[in-house]
């Protein structure tokens, strides 16, 4: 890589940063919603009275998964990690930040390894430039930002 491409792809990073700021600030202001409820109750009511007691915490999250998955749709991962709700502990905007740093780890990785498939490894850059670009088109025209 030369430093001509080495100096894009800092850019793009600081770029990227930058635009990244106001949407790791909007999620300080999330909240649940809709059925986050009902995924965290039970795991909030334990909390309320027996504090934070992390093998009970665990059994009731394990519990709502099984009822949900035998009772309602049949997603197993998802209802035990719902249950688990950040907001459970205080820290709701958590959500967001692991989703947005899922989104962003997830889409480098693909577009690095589809440019080092398809130009070869010396062109992996170019695949990180694309994903940083991608979401930060992404995320910044996001019809609701909720």
């Amino acid at each position: 890589m030369s430093t001509n491409e080495k100096k894009l792809l800092k850019i793009s990073w600081i770029c990227f940063a930058l635009l990244s700021v106001p949407v790791i600030v909007i999620a300080f202001y999330s909240h649940p919603s809709v059925d986050d409820y009902a995924y965290g109750r039970d795991v909030h009511l334990w909390i309320q009275n027996h504090g934070y007691d992390i093998f009970g915490i665990l059994k009731c999250a394990a519990l709502f998964a099984y009822n949900y998955y035998f009772k309602w749709a049949g997603s197993y991962a998802d209802s035990f990690t719902g249950a688990l709700m950040p907001e459970n502990f205080g820290c709701y905007w958590i959500s967001a930040v692991i989703i947005y740093s899922m989104l962003t780890g997830g889409l480098v990785s693909l577009f690095r390894s589809l440019a080092a498939g398809l130009a070869g490894k010396e062109y992996q850059w170019t695949g990180s430039i694309c994903a940083l670009f991608g979401i930060i088109a992404i995320t910044q025209n996001w019809p609701s930002p909720v």
